[in-house]
């Protein structure tokens, strides 16, 4: 059936064929994975931020895990951070007085989710 109007339940799916399709395509090229950036959607235009793929000898970390962080917030000590994004590899954090902070996924499983 053909989308007429994108909404969160279509786009939500059509992520998920993309992410497939994206790493059935770096397997098949002997890249290590794939990362879908950001999406947003209006009635008739989806949008992706970037695609992102690794080399197999890159040691880069893959991305795609690293996305469910973003837009989180965490608290350690007297500072609460937001998750922005991806950078080289590490989490982008703002604070509430706006610091920024590269902080690794490991970093996070010492902080408090709120």
């Amino acid at each position: 059936m053909a989308i007429t109007k994108f909404d969160a339940f279509n786009a939500k799916h059509l992520r998920i064929e993309l992410e497939n399709t994206l790493n059935e395509f770096a397997e098949k090229h002997g890249l290590k994975a794939a990362s879908l950036g950001n999406i947003s959607y209006t009635d008739n235009i989806l949008n992706t931020g970037k695609i992102s793929f690794a080399t197999a000898v890159s040691q880069m970390p893959v991305n795609a895990p690293l996305l469910s962080y973003v837009g989180k917030r965490y608290k350690h000590g007297n500072r609460i951070f937001t998750i922005l994004g991806i950078k080289n590899g590490k989490l982008e954090a703002i604070t509430q007085r706006n610091a920024r902070y590269l902080i690794t996924p490991e970093q996070i499983c010492d902080m408090i989710k709120l």
